[in-house]
């Protein structure tokens, strides 16, 4: 054993020791795993019911997450799959690992059991399904994945969960790392295992899973943007209908964004005393309010009735619609300065560009700030904030440029 690993399990069996509670070891386990490795990417997967979704991850993208956290398969029809032994058919590379399907004989796999490569393109290109014991989603690849590894979790009755690293970089794995991460797969087994109160189980699957919720939610946010052919209303009203189904209680949840003197409501939408609201700023003004309401009595939580993660995520909405409504109205300044351009006088320029001047300024100001703060946020919501600054950024130099040369 090298010492760079000798000195990481030694950190692992720390991070065990002085942990108060399994999640909490699973947590720092996972983060030395990241710093050591020097990877992209790491997540565990943990068995829930029939499928095994991902119970923690850090450096995925939350696409990643949505789309590859399932492994079971379905029929047209939507009927979960089994194989001859009844159990659930799980599919690709991480269902070989953790139905211990693999073949030693192969340079990917080992005799532990885990899959490595350090190219999957070359790996997808010189091998066959048959070699790889199933068919593949081929989903990291197309990420961009090159390095990958999935080393199982081991529990008293066989497999419980897998750990991944995926790197976007070739060769950043040797089989000496890969044996010495199947030595290691061994205490995060144990450190799971020790989830022994079914109640306590429950509730970490539940916070997850409302972790998912939320990705959900921003994730349908970005998809609403990515389509160039909607307006600002269309937008804001896809977003309001994105909130209910990542709160806890979805069915007696509904929510309004409140723009200038415009709403957009949920279907059903009723004011009542459970309410959770954030101001939405634009160019360091309040110009409205996104607000959450649940129409009957639920339990007391971390702000009322709502969770923390759920003040959190209102408040990323909020940041979120801001970015949106300034790059809006940045485009449709474009376009109405590439119409009207000649009709305006020289008085008029200026003072648009002072105007403009003043949005960039702010604008550049605050993406210092959030990049200063970064490790106080959630990397995905920082980088979706971030692009929505850099986007609007780029539109007003375009628009500076524009009124430099009408003054020229």
């Amino acid at each position: 054993m090298t010492e760079r690993h000798q000195a990481m399990a030694l950190e692992v069996l720390q991070g065990l020791n002085r942990a108060k509670d399994p999640v909490e070891a699973i947590d720092a386990i996972l983060r030395i795993v990241k710093q050591y490795s020097g990877v992209e990417a790491v997540g565990i997967r943990y068995q829930d019911g029939d499928d095994y979704p991902y119970f923690v991850w850090d450096g995925f993208s939350e696409e990643h997450i949505l789309q590859e956290n399932r492994l079971c398969s379905y029929d047209q029809e939507g009927r979960l799959l089994r194989g001859g032994d009844g159990r659930p058919v799980l599919e690709c590379m991480c269902g070989n690992i953790i139905r211990g399907r693999f073949d030693p004989s192969k340079p990917f796999f080992t005799e532990g059991g885990s899959f490595w490569t350090n190219s999957t393109t070359e790996l997808l290109a010189s091998t066959t399904e048959e070699d790889r014991q199933a068919r593949t989603r081929n989903k990291c690849n197309e990420e961009g994945y090159e390095s990958v590894a999935l080393i199982p979790l081991r529990g008293d009755e066989g497999n419980i969960g897998l750990l991944q690293l995926n790197d976007r970089r070739r060769d950043r794995f040797s089989l000496e790392m890969i044996q010495f991460l199947e030595g290691l797969g061994e205490s995060i087994g144990i450190a799971i295992a020790r989830l022994t109160d079914d109640r306590e189980r429950k509730k970490i699957l539940h916070d997850y899973g409302e972790r998912i919720k939320e990705l959900n939610c921003l994730y349908g946010i970005s998809k609403l943007v990515e389509k160039s052919d909607l307006s600002l209303e269309e937008i804001l009203q896809g977003i309001v209908e994105l909130v209910p189904p990542a709160w806890q209680y979805p069915d007696i949840t509904c929510a309004r964004i409140s723009i200038d003197n415009q709403e957009f409501k949920t279907k059903k939408f009723k004011e009542s005393r459970w309410r959770l609201s954030s101001k939405v700023k634009v160019y360091g003004k309040i110009l409205g309010s996104v607000e959450v309401y649940y129409s009957e009595e639920v339990p007391e939580r971390y702000e009322g009735s709502f969770l923390k993660g759920e003040r959190d995520l209102l408040n990323a909405i909020a940041e979120r619609l801001c970015g949106i409504i300034e790059r809006k109205r940045a485009e449709e300044w474009l376009r109405t300065l590439d119409k009207y351009a000649l009709m305006l006088n020289e008085e008029e320029v200026r003072h648009l560009r002072a105007l403009v001047s003043e949005d960039l300024e702010f604008n550049a100001s605050y993406r210092d700030v959030m990049v200063d703060s970064m490790e106080e946020i959630r990397d995905e919501e920082v980088r979706l904030l971030l692009e929505d600054m850099i986007q609007t950024l780029n539109l007003d130099l375009r628009l500076i440029e524009k009124l430099e040369n009408l003054l020229k």
